[in-house]
């Protein structure tokens, strides 16, 4: 089982939802509805690295020859919706 959490930093509201699975799909819809339920405007959704948010896996944000890749699905999805997808620095649990 695993735990999506949205949490406003200024007012606290925050959304929970439960699933079974770990996938970009799942992601994707939780943010979804995140982005379309909060009473206000988002403008910064902040995931971890992992490789469902990034679609990077290993190999970084950018191909061999030092060129940034295209936008991953997941921040492409956010940016429809008006938000900048940010990501954790690496090892920073909070």
């Amino acid at each position: 089982m695993f735990q999506y959490t949205a949490i406003d930093c200024c007012t606290r509201v925050r959304l929970v939802q439960f699933s079974e699975e770990l996938t970009a799909q799942t992601s994707a819809a939780f943010a979804q509805y995140v982005l379309t339920t909060f009473p206000f405007p988002v403008r910064c959704v902040q995931t971890d690295n992992d490789p469902t948010f990034t679609h990077w896996d290993h190999r970084g944000a950018q191909d061999a020859g030092g060129s940034p890749r295209e936008a991953p699905p997941f921040t492409r999805m956010c940016q429809q919706f008006g938000a900048l997808h940010r990501l954790l620095p690496p090892r920073t649990p909070r």
